[in-house]
C-alpha cells in the first residue's frame, strides 16, 4: 500500500502546483458527477454529514491554506490533489474536498446543450476564428489537413477533420487541472452514457494523463503544457 502511494505521488506530483485556490466568500459549485461528500471535520475519518449533489452551490467559509495538500484516488489508480475547505449550503455546514468544486457554474438547464454550455463557461467569449492548412505525412503519402482554430478569452479549440475522423483539441488558460478533469467527466460521461461507460484512467506518460473512450470516441487525454495551460484532447471516428 505504501509503495503504491509513493508511485502515485511521483506520477501525480505535477498536479500539486496546478490547482485552484478559493477565498472566503467565494461561491463554488460541485463538478464531481458523483457528488461531493461533506464532513463534520476536515478529516475523511470524521462523520460524513451527507453528499452534495452535482451542481450544488456552496459558499466558502474558510480555506484551509495552512493545511498540507492531499491526494485522493478517484478510480483505477487516478489521483487528484486538493485541500479541505469549510463551506455552507442552504442546509449544510461542513468540510469538503475543494477539488470537487469550481467557481464556474456546473448547472445545466438543457442537457442537449451540455457540451456547448459548459465549454462556453470555461472558454469565455470567442475572439477569433481561422483555418490553418498544412501537409501531414501518413505512410508514403502526403495529405492536406485543415485545422479550424477558434480563439477564446481563456483558450483555444482546434477542430481537425480527416478521413472520417475528427480531432478535438481544447487548450485552457487560467483553469486548473482538476477543473479540466471534471469538465472531461461531465461532457464525455454523458455522451458515453448511452453505451454504459465513462472515461477510465489508463496510464501517465510524462505530463499526459491518458483515459480510455468508448464506441466512436477513442483515446482521451489531459496534458499539462509547458506554459502551464491544460490541454484536453479526444478523437472520434464515424
Amino acid at each position: 500500500m505504501y509503495s503504491r502511494f509513493i508511485i502515485a505521488l511521483i506520477l501525480f506530483m505535477p498536479l500539486l502546483a496546478i490547482s485552484q485556490i478559493y477565498n472566503a466568500g467565494d461561491t463554488i459549485y460541485v463538478w464531481n458527477i458523483d457528488g461531493s461528500p461533506i464532513y463534520s471535520e476536515p478529516n475523511s475519518n470524521s462523520g460524513q454529514i451527507s453528499t452534495l449533489k452535482h451542481g450544488t452551490k456552496a459558499v466558502v467559509i474558510e480555506q484551509k491554506l495552512k493545511s498540507q495538500p492531499f491526494m485522493i484516488e478517484v478510480k483505477n489508480g487516478f489521483f487528484i490533489k486538493g485541500y479541505w475547505v469549510k463551506v455552507s449550503t442552504n442546509s449544510t455546514l461542513g468540510y469538503v474536498f475543494d477539488s470537487d468544486f469550481s467557481t464556474i457554474n456546473s448547472n445545466i438547464k438543457n442537457e442537449n446543450d451540455r457540451w456547448s454550455t459548459l465549454l462556453q463557461r470555461f472558454f469565455g467569449k470567442r475572439t477569433d476564428f481561422k483555418k490553418i492548412h498544412r501537409i501531414a505525412k501518413y505512410g508514403d503519402s502526403d495529405y492536406e489537413i485543415t485545422d479550424q482554430v477558434s480563439t477564446y478569452e481563456n483558450g483555444t479549440y482546434t477542430y481537425t477533420p480527416f478521413d472520417g475522423c475528427f480531432d478535438h483539441t481544447y487548450k485552457f488558460n487560467n483553469r486548473s487541472f482538476n477543473e479540466v478533469y471534471h469538465l472531461m467527466m461531465n461532457i464525455y460521461s454523458v455522451s458515453m452514457s448511452l453505451y454504459g461507460g465513462r472515461p477510465i484512467y489508463q496510464n501517465t506518460k510524462e505530463q499526459t494523463f491518458i483515459f480510455s473512450g468508448t464506441e466512436a470516441t477513442g483515446e482521451i487525454h489531459i496534458k499539462i503544457l509547458k506554459d502551464g495551460s491544460i490541454e484536453l484532447f479526444s478523437y472520434d471516428c464515424t
